[in-house]
Order: structure tokens, then C-alpha cells, then sequence
């Protein structure tokens, strides 16, 4: 218990030094890219930690109660405008990542499959696990997913710093109210849902989410601290800096400089399509491009608030695009590699 104690204290008061440093230089997203930082600094440096799989549920449900707290009665009314240009975008992403995955299996030599899952927007962590179970190599599928969230999260952080900040739409209350039973119980929904609904996609997030939104439109508050956001930042990001370590740098050599770029290019896109949906949909351009670049929902949702995008319509079309991929994203994968073999000439039998 003592050695435990002796390596975690110093991981989680450096990411939280890191956090701070970031926040006080004005960093964009600094409470997940200061965990993030020093969480890669220690895997790197051969430090052998991972996050318990309920410390993860319960930051995805804390996750989730900020969306529930933050919804707002014209959300509703925005997305209904919005959903047909919103959905015809997100299924572009869609192709885009699936057309990311094809190239990057041809050039990395990759298996393709395998690649075109690595690319799939929506929740890591489900994507991972819907990959394990067709049988494919989901060690592939969780490099590429975290080479895509961290060039999302920087990427994210660098254009948040060209259109600025803004005021939250639908913040989470900064002076203590609201019921704090009603956050612990709904955090502790979180790895009790993840670990007996597994059915439900991204189940640590999304029953949470759904769960508080009828407390909260029922009339009844929730309070969430800030020290609780704060918390599940810092492991959502150190979570995914850890998985940076010497064995990941090894396995991930050869074709890291071909899924950086296939990345890049894919995060571009995204980018362009918001655009379309400022422009033609009227959302503010922050809101837009945190609704269409192909990030984990639970990094988004934590850039959206600390950031002050609005958190309610990013979390509405992010978890649209996350029930496309689930449905839709196994049969699209399947078709695409069955396609490209069939146009892949065959080397003449001797």
C-alpha cells in the first residue's frame, strides 16, 4: 500500500502542477492536456501505472452528470433545426475516418479492418471493445484511437486559442447548491453501469447522462464542484498519457508517422465541415467544431465546458454520431475492406 502511495502521489500532484501552470499561462483545455502532459512524461519515464476501469466509469459519469446539469430548454429546438445538416456531416466524418483507416492499413501495412476501427469517432473505449469482439487486433485499434484523441485534444486546444473562449452556455452552478447525494449516486452509476450494461454503448457516460437529464428537467438540482470536474479531467486525460509508454512507442514505430498524419488529415476535415455547420446551421463556430472533429466524446465534453462552447448541443450531436458508428460502423468497416480487396490486383499463382 505504501509503495502504491509512493508512485501515485507524485503522478497526480504533478498533473495537477501541470493543470495549474497551463491554466495560469491561459493554455486552452488545461485541465485535460496538463494530466495528459504529465501522464505520458510518466509512462515514458517507465512508471507502471493505469487507472482502475471504475476510476474511468466514474470520471465518464461525472462526464455525464455535467452534460444532464447543463442541458437548456432551446436545445431541443436548435438541434431539431439543425439535424439533418448535422446528420449528413457527421456520416462525411464517418467515411472520412473509414477512408483514413484504408490508407493508413495500405501504407503502414497494417491490417486494414483493424485501422479503419482505430479511426472510428465516438467513445475509445467502446470502439476498443466492439473491435476485441469481431476478433480483430485491438491493440492496433487502441494505438490509433489514442494517437486520434491526443491530436484531437492539442489540435482542439490550438483553434480554441485562434476563435477564444466564451461565455458557457448552460454552465454548471458555481455557488454551492443543489443536491450533492444526487451527484454521488449518480457517479456511482457510472462503473455499476459499465459493469452490468454493457449492452448499452459507452454505458458509464450515457446512463448517468440520461439518468440525471430527468432529475434535472424534473426540477430536482444536482450540485457538481468544480474540485470534481477537476478530478475527472485529470483522469481521463492522465489516462490516456499513460498509455504513451516505452512499449507503445515500440510497438507503435513503424506506422506512428503515417497514423499521425492520417489523423491530421481527418481532424482537418472535421474542421472544414464545421464551417459548413456555423455558416449554414447558425452555430457559433466553437459549438460547431467541438460537434463535428471525431473526438472521444468524454475529452470533448471536457474541452466544450472549460472552454464555454454549448456543452448541451456538442454532447446532443457527439452522441448522435457515436449511435452511427455503433450501428453502422461494423458493416461500413466490413464493406470498405471487402471493396478495397476486391480492387487490390493479386499476385499472379506460379
Amino acid at each position: 500500500m505504501r509503495t502504491r502511495l509512493i508512485i501515485w502521489v507524485p503522478h497526480v500532484l504533478s498533473a495537477l502542477a501541470v493543470s495549474l501552470l497551463l491554466e495560469h499561462l491561459g493554455v486552452p483545455a488545461a485541465l485535460l492536456i496538463g494530466p495528459l502532459m504529465a501522464g505520458a512524461a510518466a509512462g515514458l519515464a517507465g512508471a507502471r501505472l493505469r487507472y482502475p476501469r471504475w476510476a474511468l466509469s466514474a470520471a465518464q459519469a461525472v462526464t455525464g452528470v455535467l452534460v444532464a446539469t447543463s442541458l437548456r430548454a432551446d436545445t431541443i429546438e436548435t438541434v431539431q433545426r439543425i439535424w439533418p445538416l448535422a446528420l449528413g456531416l457527421l456520416l462525411i466524418v464517418m467515411a472520412s475516418a473509414i477512408a483514413a483507416g484504408v490508407v493508413t492499413g495500405r501504407l503502414a501495412r497494417i491490417e486494414r479492418e483493424a485501422a479503419i476501427w482505430g479511426f472510428l469517432p465516438g467513445m475509445a473505449s467502446a470502439v476498443i471493445a466492439m473491435s476485441d469482439d469481431r476478433g480483430l487486433d485491438a491493440r492496433v485499434v487502441a494505438v490509433i484511437q489514442m494517437v486520434r484523441i491526443v491530436v484531437v485534444i492539442f489540435l482542439t486546444a490550438g483553434l480554441v486559442g485562434v476563435f477564444g473562449s466564451q461565455p458557457a452556455a448552460g454552465m454548471t452552478q458555481t455557488e454551492p447548491s443543489g443536491d450533492v447525494f444526487l451527484l454521488v449516486a449518480l457517479v456511482a452509476l457510472g462503473p455499476v453501469a459499465d459493469r452490468f450494461l454493457r449492452v448499452i454503448p459507452a454505458a458509464a457516460l450515457l446512463v448517468p447522462l440520461t439518468v440525471g437529464s430527468v432529475l434535472d428537467l424534473s426540477g430536482l438540482s444536482i450540485y457538481l464542484p468544480q474540485a470534481v470536474l477537476v478530478c475527472a479531467y485529470l483522469v481521463i486525460g492522465a489516462n490516456v498519457g499513460l498509455g504513451f509508454d516505452r512499449a507503445f512507442l515500440s510497438d507503435a514505430a513503424r506506422s506512428l508517422p503515417v497514423v499521425l498524419a492520417a489523423a491530421c488529415a481527418l481532424y482537418a476535415v472535421g474542421a472544414l465541415l464545421s464551417l459548413v455547420l456555423a455558416i449554414v446551421g447558425g452555430v457559433d463556430p466553437l459549438t460547431a467544431l467541438l460537434s463535428t472533429v471525431p473526438g472521444s466524446i468524454d475529452a470533448i465534453a471536457a474541452i466544450a465546458f472549460s472552454e464555454g462552447a454549448d456543452i448541451s448541443v456538442v454532447m446532443t450531436l457527439q452522441i448522435m454520431r457515436l449511435f452511427v458508428v455503433i450501428l453502422v460502423g461494423p458493416v461500413m468497416a466490413r464493406l470498405a475492406v471487402r471493396w478495397v480487396m476486391r480492387r487490390t490486383p493479386h499476385p499472379p499463382q506460379p
